[in-house]
């Protein structure tokens, strides 16, 4: 039971707490890019319709976070440790 109360804090935590502009595949999509390229990409991934698209990818990521290393290009640096943890209590449940 205590796994899985782990489980649900860590995807609250990241799903609510997570932005693509601090993601890691923001991060790559504007290396080495200019300023203005990377505020114009920062100003699309603002819109209402990018972010919930957004948001429905990292939940898909965390529903698969068993089988898929997706979560990690959708979360800032700073989650990944919450996704690894998140990767071995679910391995834990199986």
């Amino acid at each position: 039971m205590e796994s899985l109360l782990r489980i649900r804090d860590i995807v609250y935590e990241i799903y609510n707490n997570s932005d693509y502009i601090d993601s890691l595949k923001f991060e790559k999509e504007v290396e080495g890019k200019s300023n203005q390229l990377k505020c114009m990409k920062e100003k699309i991934s603002s819109d209402p319709v990018k972010k919930e698209e957004y948001r429905k990818n990292l939940m898909e990521s965390l529903v698969h976070v068993d089988s898929s290393n997706d979560s990690y290009n959708l979360v800032s640096r700073e989650y990944m440790p919450l996704v690894n943890e998140l990767k071995l209590l679910v391995a834990q449940l199986r």
